[in-house]
C-alpha cells in the first residue's frame, strides 16, 4: 500500500497520516467492544 502511494506521488506525510489513523482504529476497536459488551449483557 505504501509502495502504491509512493508510486502515485503522494506525500510521505499523507502516508504517515493514514498509518496513524489505521493504528488509532485498531486500538479503539477493543476499547469500544469492551464498552458495548456490558451494555448488551445488562448487569454483570
Amino acid at each position: 500500500m505504501t509502495v502504491a502511494a509512493l508510486y502515485l506521488g503522494l506525500e510521505p506525510a499523507l502516508i504517515m497520516l493514514s498509518h496513524v489513523i489505521r493504528m488509532m482504529i485498531l486500538h479503539m476497536v477493543p476499547v469500544v467492544a469492551l464498552a458495548v459488551k456490558p451494555r448488551q449483557s445488562g448487569r454483570g
